[in-house]
């Protein structure tokens, strides 16, 4: 929208006004001198008034490009960080699956620990009975199963937290039981660091927004500077009465240095 605001100001802008004018009866020399003011308050008939007016900048010294530029550059950064935001919720869809994946194979494998303990603890309560291990053995075990199973616990609460985490990212209720298809696996990255430092300077959005800035920033300077340049400007106006049309040139040769201010301030 604002390149589309700025690129207008190159155009040929044209408005039509239409509306009716009331006025007085002209007033009579003689009455007035006679003191009759009378025809002061007598309407006169309505009339009509239609104009067509047109203008357009001829030369602007360079302003209305430099305007154009830094729209295009504010629209380029708004872009930027729209890409950015985009980025940033695929990484964190992307790091909440796999933190799923993570604990419902941490979940899976403390299940299994589990199953395999407490049948160890029925065949060791079994060999306790023939007399074939002591008590201490029994009750190791018992323990060993304890701990297992509090490692359950916290495994089954880690995988509900990351669900969680993972719905409330995508925006889904928070107690659905999502189903993921694929399974943590070792992949080695075939990309070495200095790879991944270039394409960083390539694709960053911050990276490229710190070019747009200075293009704005320089932009602005030539806009300061355009002041200092004559600025041209056509203009046509046409109505009932007839039609008149003028170029008219301006150049500012004394500004109290309030151009040389902004300038330096851009």
């Amino acid at each position: 929208a604002q390149v589309k605001e700025a690129e207008g100001a190159k155009k040929l802008n044209m408005k039509l006004q239409g509306g009716i004018l009331q006025m007085s009866e002209t007033l009579d020399e003689e009455d007035m001198e006679a003191g009759d003011y009378s025809d002061l308050f007598t309407l006169a008939p309505l009339v009509p008034i239609i104009s067509i007016s047109a203008t357009k900048i001829i030369y602007s010294g360079g302003k209305i490009e430099s305007l154009i530029d830094q729209a295009e550059a504010n629209k380029q950064i708004s872009l930027n960080d729209l890409e950015k935001e985009k980025q940033k919720i695929i990484y964190k869809v992307t790091e909440a699956y796999y933190q799923v994946l993570q604990t419902e194979g941490i979940k899976r494998v403390s299940t299994q620990a589990v199953k395999q303990m407490q049948a160890h603890l029925e065949s060791s309560e079994a060999l306790l009975k023939e007399g074939m291990i002591a008590p201490i053995d029994l009750n190791r075990i018992k323990s060993q199963l304890s701990n297992l199973e509090h490692n359950l616990i916290k495994a089954e609460n880690g995988h509900k937290l990351t669900m969680y985490n993972l719905n409330s990212i995508i925006w889904i209720d928070l107690n659905t039981e999502l189903v993921l298809e694929n399974s943590l696996s070792y992949e080695p990255c075939e990309i070495n660091l200095e790879q991944a430092l270039i394409q960083a300077k390539e694709n960053r959005p911050e990276i490229m927004n710190i070019a747009q800035q200075r293009r704005i920033m320089e932009e602005m300077v030539d806009v300061a500077k355009s002041n200092k340049k004559p600025q041209v400007m056509f203009s046509a106006e046409s109505g009932i009465v007839g039609w008149q049309a003028v170029i008219v040139a301006e150049y500012s040769f004394l500004d109290g240095g309030v151009n040389k201010a902004k300038i330096d301030q851009a």
